[in-house]
């Protein structure tokens, strides 16, 4: 197995992370890792935060690997 990418997430509360890159009606959308926001670079991930905050959703940015593995036969 060997890691194909870095991405990094935002958790909006323990298990949960930001799910849609919007903010609607003063809240994010959130759920599981699998189906997290994916921010290339840690400042985009910073400045979604950063919008969030102005609404009073609190977050944190975490670092989360891809990891890729070839299954033979």
């Amino acid at each position: 197995m060997e890691e194909l990418n870095t991405v990094y997430v935002i958790e909006t509360s323990e298990a949960l992370y930001v799910v849609e890159d919007e903010i609607y009606d003063g809240k994010v959308l959130d759920g599981i890792l699998e189906l997290a926001v994916q921010f290339d670079t840690i400042d985009d991930a910073e400045k979604f935060l950063e919008e969030m905050k102005e609404f009073g959703i609190q977050g944190k940015v975490k670092t989360a690997k891809i990891w890729i593995e070839v299954v033979g036969e």
